[in-house]
């Protein structure tokens, strides 16, 4: 069985992370599976690509276009994420159609991989993952507090549109005609993501699922905690608060201020914070002495990081199934985070980390004196939760079934 997974790019970005991890699941169980992506900058050689040098600039091109048109029509459109698929620029659905896998698995593809109005011209069956919600809105990737992807879209808040005929209809129309042609098997990454695509009238009689991200816990471990802030030149004698995503501090999605917010009810002598994916010359922009480690790329380095805190606060007002919930979990870092999205699929209260009332940055602070308080314990559950549940041998099995399934089904 020949499964081929198409996200992207390779490496950059979360939902990258998590289909390399998928891939590398896979061939663990001695699978067949290739990743196919737009823009490849790892050597390995079970991902293929399209591109090459002058291509990947116009990858890079098309997105900037694509939200040059977006933001030339719709001048007060607002901060949310929100991406057409307007401007192809290669032929991946040939490329997909010569390599004639028996499973199509697409993880992450807005941004003009490919166009999505000809997604039925897929030769192979379609599983779909997915990461946020793009694929079934008019073009948000998270809908905030909007429902009409229940609808047909139209009136788009995030665009700031009063015309039931704007991009996010016309975005909404070109999905429609193709998911009518062509039935896939859709998956939420949790069962809050699975629970609001059957809540889409695009996804009427699709099969959606719930299966989750793995991740490499021979990888992702606990290693000594003084040796690691020594790495990070970071105190022994302090408690640690990690934050830390793509985008940390200027994404509202993100909950940077519900962050701050916290913090500020913490005592500045025992608590110091360690910021990544953000850099900042002001060290007391949170009321307390902040660490920014700039962007973390490397395993490694992101592992001995997560050895070196007490407690990893995830402030998201929208969440999927994060990866670094996942690691942080994985090496023994218990989560605080809101009880929202994905969170609750990974996240126990009080026995692996702790669900603060959603927006409550009262409960967020409590949250994380509760961890620091109970540390021994947490450690031991949280790796345990993601041994269980989690892990690529876990997983990739249940994924091997549903392919089973779908191939017998053809």
């Amino acid at each position: 069985m020949k499964i081929l997974i198409v996200n992207y790019y390779d490496e950059k970005g979360g939902a990258a992370i998590a289909a390399r991890r998928h891939c590398e699941a896979l061939l663990s169980q001695g699978m067949d599976v290739q990743l196919l992506v737009g823009v490849k900058t790892s050597a390995e050689e079970w991902v293929i690509s399209l591109s090459d040098k002058i291509s990947k600039a116009k990858y890079t091109a098309a997105i900037e276009l694509d939200q040059f048109y977006t933001n030339y029509f719709y001048p007060n459109k607002d901060h949310t994420y929100f991406t057409n698929s307007k401007f192809p620029i290669n032929d991946i659905i040939k490329r997909i159609n010569q390599i004639n896998p028996d499973i199509v698995h697409l993880h992450w593809v807005s941004g003009n991989l490919f166009q999505i109005s000809k997604l039925h011209l897929i030769n192979s069956p379609i599983v779909w993952s997915f990461h946020d919600m793009w694929a079934f809105t008019g073009g948000c990737h998270y809908n905030g507090d909007c429902q009409k992807f229940k609808d047909t879209c139209g009136n788009c808040k995030a665009l700031h549109s009063n015309k039931t005929k704007d991009l996010s209809r016309t975005n909404y129309n070109n999905k429609a005609k193709p998911y009518q042609k062509k039935d896939f098997t859709a998956i939420g990454l949790s069962n809050w993501m699975a629970n609001e695509a059957k809540e889409s009238s695009l996804l009427k009689g699709k099969k959606i699922i719930h299966l989750p991200n793995c991740i490499d816990i021979s990888k992702f471990k606990r290693h000594n905690e003084n040796f690691c802030r020594n790495i990070w030149n970071l105190p022994e004698d302090k408690f640690l608060i990690l934050f830390g995503a793509m985008n940390a501090t200027s994404d509202p999605r993100k909950g940077f201020n519900h962050l701050k917010n916290a913090i500020s009810n913490l005592d500045k002598d025992k608590y110091e914070l360690v910021v990544f994916g953000a850099s900042s010359s002001d060290s007391q922009m949170f009321g307390l002495k902040a660490h920014f480690v700039g962007k973390v790329n490397d395993e490694r380095a992101l592992i001995t990081l997560y050895s070196s805190v007490n407690v990893f606060v995830l402030p998201s007002v929208q969440e999927n199934l994060s990866n670094t919930v996942l690691e942080s979990m994985s090496c023994g870092t218990p989560v605080v985070a809101f009880k929202i999205g994905g969170n609750e699929d990974m996240i126990s209260h009080r026995q692996d980390g702790y669900l603060a009332k959603p927006f409550d940055t009262l409960d967020l602070a409590n949250g994380i004196r509760w961890c620091v308080n109970h540390t021994e314990q947490l450690t031991k559950e949280a790796r345990l939760k993601v041994e269980n549940n989690f892990s690529y041998q876990k997983v990739a099995k249940k994924y091997k079934a549903l392919y089973q399934s779908i191939v017998l089904e053809k």
